[in-house]
């Protein structure tokens, strides 16, 4: 660019947002040439459409991205009418009594949000996948029972047998597994997870993720088949350690007690390395 001397960081900003600017208007450019938008052209790099959507996005429908409904209050009608789009549903929230039912009600909910959005950005459908995939489908032991087994290898089997039943159902997301250490026999949801011992859970904790992931590693390049779902490691380190063994209480535990007992470095390297998504709380 033949600058004589160097940038200041005035300079360096103003310069790098021009430059995302000039990107933005070649993207829009090109979907209008192109005859649909950019974001929409399966042949376009995945980048080049992510950016591309973003510079569409306003601020309600970037915060819609961030939404995931739970429960079964009429909110479809809200988001339909509101034409900004939803981030995902939990399976749970829509009516059905069998398999077939629930994939009938998810493909109406999805057709009309996106029928109804101005972007038409298909919502994120989540399902709990703890030890089993699907109403009717292959129930699995709870999780205190496959630790019990000590075999990585057929737990991974059996949540790539979940992911599949998930996935079938139209799930793109599994709540599992749970990456917790219960020592308190109080706490009323020890069966989720694998073990009181931080090493077993760390093993086991993989073996699960990566069968709900097909072995497919996280990463920006890395996109899962159409039998799998990407898994989401929950709840975070010492949420099983909450004070008189209630559900969602405070921890109290000094730094060292967390890494040493609770092994924070463990639970994030699980993350770091399977794991495409975790949950905060």
């Amino acid at each position: 660019m033949g600058f004589t001397k160097p940038l200041n960081r005035t300079s360096r900003l103003r310069i790098d947002m021009t430059g995302y600017q000039y990107v933005s208007l070649f993207l829009v450019f090109f979907s209008a040439v192109a005859g649909s938008p950019l974001y929409q052209q399966q042949h376009v790099p995945v980048a080049d459409r992510v950016v591309d959507l973003l510079t569409r996005m306003n601020i309600q429908e970037k915060i819609n991205e961030l939404h995931l409904v739970h429960d079964h209050a009429p909110f479809l009608d809200v988001y339909v009418a509101n034409k900004t789009g939803l981030g995902g549903i939990k399976m749970a929230a829509l009516h059905g009594s069998d398999p077939l039912s629930v994939v009938k009600a998810r493909n109406e909910a999805q057709q009309r949000l996106m029928n109804s959005s101005r972007l038409g950005i298909p919502t994120m459908f989540v399902q709990e996948s703890l030890h089993s995939g699907t109403t009717a489908g292959t129930i699995f032991p709870m999780p205190c029972l496959m630790g019990s087994s000590w075999n990585p290898d057929l737990i991974q089997q059996a949540y790539d047998v979940i992911a599949r039943e998930t996935r079938a159902l139209g799930a793109d997301l599994a709540y599992a597994p749970v990456l917790q250490l219960f020592t308190d026999p109080r706490f009323g949801r020890t069966q989720e997870g694998f073990s009181e011992d931080p090493f077993v859970v760390s093993v086991l904790g993989a073996a699960a993720t990566k069968g709900l992931q097909g072995g497919i590693t996280g990463g920006p390049l890395a996109y899962l088949d159409q039998d799998h779902v990407t898994s989401l490691g929950k709840h975070y380190a010492a949420y099983g350690r909450t004070e008189g063994g209630l559900n969602a209480s405070p921890a109290d535990m000094n730094e060292r007690t967390l890494r040493e007992v609770w092994h924070l470095e463990l639970y994030s390297t699980i993350v770091l390395m399977w794991a495409f998504s975790v949950r905060c709380i």
